[in-house]
């Protein structure tokens, strides 16, 4: 009886949780208004998206215009830290290692995006070949694991949010150590 009565719970909550799955899904997928960030759509067919490990994000028109209706965290004029604004979202594309990854790969992308300035890119490099340095010894420290090729992936988003906050505050050029 007790098992019976467990299976019984076990299906309902699988029935009831398809039809919040499905409608979530539906309400997302045929989002047909215009979007006040239609000015990044794409129009070419399709978009390569270039990460720092030799790899890229590849997305169909429809998805990655699909993306910018569905993500206004990535055009906020509140920048947020982007793991804040990855907790923040609910897009179950995004939910497990590898799209977390994606997911911090389009907010350094949309970042850029909107805050492009070409001057700027000696810094922005610098960032970001800092935070790789210190992933690469943290790395050499732990003798391997998939936690620092994950962060490899996330670092754009890091670099882009640190790039950003230092701009805001003032401190963009980076001043050279003086040794005493």
């Amino acid at each position: 009886m007790i098992f019976t009565l467990n299976r019984i719970h076990f299906l309902w909550f699988l029935w009831l949780s398809s039809l919040f799955y499905s409608s979530d899904l539906s309400s997302k997928k045929y989002n047909h208004e215009i979007s006040i960030n239609s000015k990044f759509y794409i129009k070419a067919p399709s978009i390569l998206i270039k990460t720092l490990n030799d790899d890229s994000l590849i997305y169909s028109r429809a998805d990655f215009n699909n993306i910018i209706d569905n993500h206004p965290e990535f055009f906020s004029d509140k920048v947020l830290d982007p793991e804040i604004a990855y907790l923040s979202q609910s897009d179950l594309e995004f939910n497990s290692e590898s799209g977390e990854d994606r997911y911090f790969t389009l907010y350094a992308y949309f970042l850029r995006k909107k805050n492009n300035s070409r001057d700027c890119d000696r810094v922005r490099n610098e960032i970001t070949s800092i935070y790789l340095n210190l992933n690469k010894l943290f790395h050499s420290f732990q003798y391997s694991g998939t936690y620092f090729g994950h962060q490899g992936c996330r670092i754009l988003g890091f670099s882009e949010f640190s790039f950003i906050f230092l701009r805001n505050i003032g401190n963009l050029e980076p001043k050279p150590i003086v040794s005493s």
